[in-house]
């Protein structure tokens, strides 16, 4: 490419393109209709393609798209690529999930003008018994179906199975430096290298031949895509003049150099970071993180700079463009997914700092262009992750916490050492340890060499419940549980400890088998061929990175609910075991009452221990049980010949959970949200600051867990100057010297809140952090509202 070109990529008033393409995207976004094209093109593939391998299924899919969905280039785009056939439209994945409760919505409201209801039908009657769910459900027998429907309906469980497979399970980070350093066609080599060196002599041989000309297929297919761009970008040039001319030359240029071949700039590099993302996502409803973009980038700025191709505005301008991209990615789900997942939770994670592969800090400027580029374009996505460390310049913190005051919730801040030292435990050599980013809402992945997991939500707070009624669930009148015991016998504190652990061991087990299961059909039957691509191993093994192809096979539990199990179990410790203040019996027709006449009792509760307050008797109890449930989850198998890992978050599941449990013993009330995270304070119990609710969660062994979330809610004024900044940045390095991995921050106060409750229309680009995403707040569910409403809030950083 030539400098002038890319010099003119900075156009007229760089300060303001991307909060234009923001807004325009904002307008649009008020209007977005269903569009059918994808899943029409999929139909049309699919019939084509009956009776021929899943890989290639899949692949002729994917080419089928790419080929055919309708594209465009916006004005004032540098990076072009689209996930839907109109601006912020939703497209829809019928061959994942063909959800009547879905359709049930106001599908003519939502419905795209040149579509209709007949061509719903076409899709839903080839797609009912052929989807990834139906497949997977015709796989388990009655009494297993039955069990998943109780189990979730009644809370033990709170994903369910027919409801996560709508989606594809991502958390996941390909290697785009591969993408951006060998270009298509280079990876297109290696695959044909692979496939002359493979005889097919058994079953997993030819197997693997099917998977690599599936591997190529796709490849070639995202090649075509990008000549497509090319097209339209000269056509609408010959059109256009000024600036805009040359801007849109130069986009043509650079789709006709990538992804095919490796990028030779800093706006092909990220140009093919952003095709990949896109394709990566019109193959699969996936949830990708484009992981260490500061580092794969970085050569390519450092270069274009050098040769004063390019200045850090423009740059800046490209970073800015590419964040307005990612974030017309719309997520159309069920009503059932949305209120477990609210918000349109996606997971564009995008890691910044660190360490190189030898231990020095990795911070580069080009660090600080994408705090920059989310402080002038405030997009919810990507969102943005600081991996801390000794080395990292204080001044890189500081500018990250200045942009989490500005209240758009990120970056989160993770703590390198200990997420390293769990990476090392599960066989990474520290090289590829210490270059891991954070994949979906908070895990340290290996990017390009992990698998996409799947996950079990386990409600832990219901698990005591029924612990507390030998397995029986007193809201819907069920044996749901194993009889553990009668609270009315129990003798000790321990008696309980001992039924509650049955019961939350019987949930992991059995929901651990479901969800092994679950992932084994997802890998047979919707293989991710472009992912595969480009994660290692998978060309080599001819295996899909969802199968055994990636080098780190993942799949995870999360507990929800346990800090209220723990605060729950501290009271009845105190209150029944201990002081005898309250009887067995008592308790019980207090909770089933949920408390109605019997505050003074509940008061007794509240006042009892909680965790977050700095307090040895309930922080003992929550740091115990993370260490039992660990090492138990450890054990269970998973797929492929792993075990299962404990990953302990939550999304915004505490608030869906929360409803299927009654009163607890910590004073919560029947259908209240449960904590969120996993290592912060039931809501409103923490009464003694963040220092306090440091010193409580730095009591737990995070390093054992894969990823923690802590979050901590801020009033304005708490961050307010410099020196409030730096006392937060110490309570973070101070709180990861405890050994926690993970530390993130709303700056709001409730007030403004509320009011965005009443009069949402006055309140639109209000963001807020969720759990490991941020959202536009009026967009939440109300329990999610109530949920981060309900969160302490501090007024001082210390």
């Amino acid at each position: 490419m030539s400098a002038e070109k890319v010099i003119s990529l900075a156009g007229d008033s760089p300060e303001s393109r991307g909060k234009r393409l923001w807004e325009r995207a904002l307008e649009e976004r008020k209007h977005a209709k269903l569009s059918l094209a994808r899943a029409l093109l999929v139909l049309e593939s699919y019939r084509e393609t009956e009776g021929l391998p899943a890989p290639i299924r899949r692949a002729r899919a994917l080419e089928k798209v790419v080929t055919g969905i309708p594209i465009f280039i916006d004005s004032d785009e540098l990076l072009v690529g689209a996930f839907s056939a109109k601006p912020m439209y939703f497209e829809w994945y019928p061959e994942y999930a063909v959800d009547q409760e879905m359709l049930s919505q106001d599908i003519d409201r939502l419905l795209a003008e040149n579509h209709s209801r007949k061509d719903i039908a076409r899709i839903v009657h080839y797609f009912k018994d052929s989807c990834l769910q139906s497949s997977f459900f015709s796989l388990l027998d009655d009494a297993k179906k039955q069990r998943i429907k109780e189990a979730c309906e009644d809370g033990a469980w709170v994903y369910r199975a027919k409801t996560t497979l709508d989606i594809d399970r991502g958390y996941h980070s390909v290697d785009y430096q591969k993408a951006i350093e060998k270009g298509f066609l280079g990876v297109i080599a290696e695959v044909k290298n692979e496939l002359r060196d493979t005889r097919i002599h058994d079953d997993d041989s030819y197997r693997k031949v099917n998977y690599l000309k599936g591997l190529a297929i796709v490849l070639k297919a995202g090649i075509r895509y990008a000549g497509r761009y090319a097209s339209l970008a000269r056509g609408l040039a010959g059109k256009s003049s000024g600036s805009r001319r040359s801007e849109l030359e130069a986009i043509a240029e650079v789709c006709d150099r990538v992804p095919a071949y490796p990028a030779r700039s800093f706006h092909e590099a990220v140009q093919t970071s952003l095709f990949l993302h896109v394709l990566i996502h019109l193959e699969s409803r996936a949830q990708e993180s484009p992981g260490r973009m500061d580092q794969f980038l970085f050569p390519y700025y450092q270069k274009d700079i050098r040769e004063d191709t390019l200045t850090p505005e423009s740059a800046l301008e490209i970073l800015e463009c590419f964040r307005v991209k990612l974030s017309t990615l719309r997520l159309l789900s069920s009503i059932k997914y949305n209120e477990i997942v609210s918000g349109e939770a996606q997971y564009h994670n995008v890691t910044l700092g660190g360490q190189t592969a030898d231990g020095r800090d990795a911070t580069n400027a080009l660090s600080f262009l994408f705090l920059k580029a989310a402080q002038r374009t405030r997009t919810p996505h990507p969102t943005l992750s600081i991996r801390c460390h000794d080395k990292m310049p204080k001044d890189f913190a500081i500018k990250g916490l200045e942009l989490v005051r500005g209240g758009l919730g990120f970056p989160a801040f993770f703590n390198d050492k200990s997420n390293i030292q769990w990476l090392l435990s599960i066989g990474a050599p520290l090289e590829e340890a210490r270059s891991h980013c954070i994949s979906g809402c908070l895990h340290s992945t290996v990017p390009g060499r992990t698998s996409p997991f799947d996950v079990l939500f386990i409600s832990i707070a219901k698990c005591l419940e029924l612990a507390l009624h030998d397995g029986f669930d007193p809201r819907t009148g069920k044996q749901l549980g194993p009889k553990s015991g009668e609270f009315n016998r129990m003798h000790s504190y321990d008696d309980l400890v001992r039924a509650f652990k049955a019961q939350v061991e019987t949930f992991s087990r059995e929901g651990g088998a479901i969800i092994s299961e679950q992932k084994i059909a997802r890998s047979q039957v919707m293989p991710a061929m472009i992912s595969s691509a480009f994660t290692d191993d998978c060309i080599k093994k001819g295996k899909g990175c969802l199968a055994d192809g990636a080098r780190y096979n993942i799949i995870i539990q999360a507990p929800v609910g346990m800090i209220d199990a723990a605060d729950s179990l501290a009271a009845i410790k105190k209150c029944v075991f201990e002081d005898g203040a309250i009887g067995r019996q008592e308790l019980l027709d207090a909770l089933a009452a949920n408390f109605n006449g019997n505050e003074p009792l509940r008061k007794r509760l509240i006042k009892a221990p909680k965790y977050g307050n700095d307090d040895d008797f309930a922080d003992g109890i929550a740091a115990e049980l993370y260490g039992w449930w660990w090492k138990m989850v450890s054990e269970i198998d998973g797929p492929y010949g792993v075990k299962q890992l404990p990953a302990p978050y939550s999304i915004s599941v505490h608030g869906a959970a929360g409803k299927r449990i009654g009163a607890l013993p910590s004073g919560r009330l029947a259908g209240q949200p449960l904590a969120d995270g996993s290592v912060s304070p039931c809501q409103g119990a923490d009464m003694n600051g963040p220092t306090a609710v440091i010193n409580s969660a730095g009591k737990i062994d995070q390093v054992p867990l894969f990823g923690t979330l802590l979050n901590m809610k801020f009033h304005p004024s708490a961050m307010k100057t410099d020196e409030d900044l730096k006392k937060v940045y110490t309570l973070i390095k101070t709180y990861f010297d405890y050994g926690g991995k993970h530390a993130q921050f709303n700056v709001v106060d409730s007030k403004t809140l509320k009011e965005a409750q009443k009069q949402p229309e006055r309140h639109r680009n209000l963001m807020v952090r969720v759990a490991g995403y941020s959202a536009y707040f009026t967009e939440l569910g109300p329990n999610v509202q109530d949920e981060i409403i309900m969160r302490t809030e501090f007024t001082s950083g210390g």
